[in-house]
């Protein structure tokens, strides 16, 4: 990560993150001097987006894995996590770094004097839908790090995260224009709904939907009070899973008329694709004073 690299600038080495023996075994044949940070799985099931199936070393395998890089003659410096983006609970970070104390004694006990932690990423920029500010992942993680790593046993601890999201899930707001639309009235009812295509979708700067578990609110461009209808609202392409909303309130708008959705960072235009021939959501800076 770009943690790991800013951190590598500063000792003048270069850290690599392992989680399993065959990585051991590259680095030793390419790299031997790197020092290596063990990557281990922690509960992710309070979070959105889990990535602990994809990466991380079990508890049972860690002592394994120290002795190994101990007979390869590597360097094993830290430990490193992730509990997962969108988290919902703080306590996940506490699970966390008292998993990684654990680690951090089993690297003892193998000859390894450890050093680094690395938080992880996740960070929310923004107050998540269960009413946890970055503030309060902040108060849990300074406990945890003074009930598990005391100043007094661990002075030469480093800790490092990763707060992409943190930096810009609320970097900007996006700007859709409605081309086209649909009025649909229920004959046995009366009741009226709207069908509205905007110039982005979920190939664009709304890919959050597909790979973030977004659920972005559109909002009218021109506020105005009155009525209100169920919509859906889709994306340009021609592909039928391009849904930005599948059941949203909007107001009876004009075909050019402007909506806008606030807080689209991350995981947003990063992604965006030009599938179907549609050119990317161009940006605008507005400095204020």
């Amino acid at each position: 990560s770009d943690s790991h690299l800013r951190y590598a600038r500063n000792m003048d080495v270069d850290l690599m993150t392992f989680d399993n023996e065959f990585e051991l075994l590259k680095i030793a044949h390419i790299h031997p001097g790197a020092q290596l940070v063990l990557r281990i799985k922690v509960d992710d099931s309070y979070s959105l987006c889990r990535f602990n199936s994809k990466f991380g070393a079990d508890m049972e395998d860690v002592d394994r894995l120290m002795k190994f890089a101990k007979m390869l003659e590597l360097a094993v410096v830290g430990v490193s996590f992730h509990v997962g983006s969108g988290c919902t609970d703080v306590k996940a970070f506490d699970i966390a770094i008292a998993r990684a104390r654990e680690v951090f004694d089993i690297g003892s006990d193998n000859g390894y004097k450890l050093d680094l932690l690395d938080l992880g990423g996740g960070f929310p920029g923004t107050e998540t839908a269960t009413g946890l500010s970055f503030a309060a992942f902040a108060q849990q993680i300074n406990l945890s790090l003074t009930t598990y790593f005391p100043e007094e046993s661990s002075p030469d601890l480093r800790v490092i995260a990763e707060p992409g999201r943190y930096f810009c899930s609320a970097s900007h707001t996006l700007i859709l224009n409605v081309i086209a639309k649909r009025k649909r009235v229920n004959r046995e009812t009366g009741a009226i709904t709207y069908n509205y295509t905007l110039n982005d979708g979920i190939y664009g700067s709304m890919n959050c939907i597909m790979f973030d578990h977004a659920k972005p609110k559109i909002k009218p461009f021109n506020e105005r009070e009155g009525k209100t209808y169920s919509c859906v609202v889709y994306g340009p392409t021609c592909d039928s899973v391009d849904v930005i909303s599948e059941s949203c309130e909007l107001p009876d708008l004009a075909i050019g008329e402007c909506v806008y959705i606030e807080d689209c960072g991350a995981y947003t235009s990063a992604a965006a694709s030009q599938f179907n021939g549609f050119h990317l959501t161009p940006c605008e800076y507005i400095l204020r004073k």
